[in-house]
């Protein structure tokens, strides 16, 4: 699958980004007009910790949603863009891969354990098949601590807000109209650097 296959088609309306300083939002309304607004985020309001977003305070995020969905008139339904650094994304090669989903899933988590310091089980997982290269399988895994995830769903569903896609900044920028060449994304965060080397689009290299 492709960088752009992992954005929804058609994509939501509405674009939120988030981060520890900055609410922002986008309401497509024609093909030549957007809405746009943002918000300073006070202190406190996201818990980052060793594995990404940790916890969400609702009671101080939601009235910045409100206030910015209502400014721009936004959609039911959304896509979320998060720091790089809240997620932990891996490219995963395998020799072979299960048929069955759930022992994929399992085999997934059991190579997580050495590579996160905590335990899978508190962890949202998403994998995306990845075309083989020289025989080997790869998956691109995408995984976020469920709690922070649900209160993140949680908040943005208080203001009649239903969250289509939510995806890591390094994901949103690969998906230009250059996205099928040979290209190396270098994305820096405050304290996180990401690299990713797509080859005719799909993920061959991913470093966090």
């Amino acid at each position: 699958m492709k960088m752009p296959d992992l954005l929804t088609s058609p994509p939501p309306a509405t674009g939120w980004s988030l981060d520890t300083d900055l609410a922002a939002v986008v309401r497509r309304r024609a093909k030549s007009e957007l809405r746009c607004a943002a918000v300073e985020i006070p202190d406190d309001v996201f818990e980052v910790g060793p594995v990404g977003l940790q916890a969400v305070d609702e009671d101080a995020l939601r009235p910045l949603l409100t206030r910015l969905h209502g400014e721009v008139e936004g959609s039911s339904r959304a896509a979320v863009v998060l720091p790089t650094g809240w997620l932990r994304t891996h490219l995963l090669e395998f020799e072979q891969l299960p048929r069955r989903q759930g022992d994929i899933h399992d085999v997934v988590l059991w190579r997580l354990k050495k590579l996160l310091p905590v335990a899978p089980s508190s962890l949202r997982i998403a994998t995306v098949t990845q075309p083989p290269t020289e025989g080997d399988r790869r998956l691109l895994v995408l995984t976020g601590v469920e709690r922070a995830m649900a209160s993140l769903e949680a908040v943005f569903e208080s203001v009649e807000i239903s969250i289509g896609l939510i995806t890591p900044r390094l994901f949103a920028v690969a998906g230009g109209p250059e996205a099928a060449s040979n290209v190396l994304k270098i994305q820096q965060e405050t304290g996180f650097l990401s690299m990713m080397l797509l080859v005719d689009g799909a993920p061959r290299l991913v470093r966090t």
